[in-house]
């Protein structure tokens, strides 16, 4: 794995939003600040221009990382136009980027789209792409009788973001880093009117997902919205993250990017807080002032970049 870089965080700057494109800029603020991704891009310009999308990205990252970022502002609406271009081509059905959207979801698209078709077919997690690899993560899921307590089902599956909704319904609430780290690596969930393949009993049944691979980048996002009038709640995050390494020792991870969100699922407005050359700035469409990384209610997304490796 590669280190997080200082030398390759960018200096802060600000992004236009053209209208409605809150979200993506924050998107593109937590992801210029994972230097492992600037340096993939930067590095593969061949492979990035491919695509639109990649072409985009690569000059916004091109411009980002430059002593004095010109015309960067301008960039997020080309980002844009590049990727509902590549949708339109080869994801038809999927609509995007005509109003408010999901900082998540466009982590998701803007992935994929870079990546060149192969065969004419689109690959959703590639693991030989210089850019998406970095995201990878796997989990393995057992599935386990209430009843007979045998373990019925083991499957992997590979995803770019991890989701910690199930956080919201702990027994007890993560107040530690060790307690947010054990979090992402396991989660448990009861699953209702199971039927075992083993003692043909009608029972519920306990599923364990178990983190099997952790990428160079982990991006972590919170369900933010609220149910049955329950208002929001500070999201507890902390600012390093560890994890045991395969060869002993422990794997550290610095946070790198947050992103937060105001309003409800019909809209409301993103932001980003990200980790820069001179310290970590709020970052609200054109306006980058110096701050911090905290725990607020509107705490959506947070990033977090592969540090090195302590015995």
């Amino acid at each position: 794995m590669n280190s997080y870089d200082s030398t390759l965080a960018p200096p802060a700057f600000g992004l236009n939003n053209t209208g409605a494109i809150c979200y993506l800029n924050s998107f593109l603020q937590m992801m210029v600040g994972c230097t492992s991704l600037s340096r993939a891009i930067l590095d593969n310009p061949d492979y990035m221009q491919k695509t639109k999308t990649g072409a985009a990205m690569l000059e916004y990252f091109q411009a980002a990382t430059a002593p004095s970022p010109a015309r960067i502002a301008l960039l997020s609406s080309k980002v844009l136009v590049a990727l509902r271009a590549d949708l339109a081509t080869r994801r038809p059905k999927v609509k995007f980027g005509s109003g408010q959207e999901s900082a998540s979801e466009a982590l998701i698209l803007i992935l994929d789209m870079m990546e060149p078709p192969k065969s004419g077919q689109l690959t959703r997690v590639s693991h030989d792409s210089p850019t998406t690899s970095l995201f990878i993560n796997r989990v393995r899921c057992a599935l386990q009788c209430r009843e007979c307590k045998s373990v019925t089902s083991k499957t992997e599956d590979y995803s770019v973001m991890m989701n910690l909704f199930h956080i919201d319904h702990l027994k007890t609430k993560v107040t530690t880093p060790k307690e947010f780290s054990d979090a992402i690596r396991t989660q448990i969930s009861e699953t209702n009117d199971f039927t075992c393949s083993k003692c043909r009993k009608k029972t519920n049944a306990l599923r364990t997902y178990n983190l099997t691979m952790i990428p160079e980048i982990i991006v972590c996002s919170f369900n933010i919205y609220a149910r049955n009038g329950v208002a929001r709640t500070p999201r507890y995050f902390p600012l390093t993250l560890e994890f045991p390494a395969t060869a002993g020792g422990t794997m550290l991870y610095k946070l790198v990017g947050q992103i937060e969100h105001s309003g409800s699922l019909a809209g409301g407005h993103y932001w980003a807080r990200g980790l820069r050359k001179n310290g970590v700035f709020r970052l609200n469409d054109t306006s980058a002032a110096p701050s911090t990384f905290e725990p607020t209610r509107g705490t959506y997304i947070v990033a977090y970049h592969y540090d090195r490796n302590v015995e």
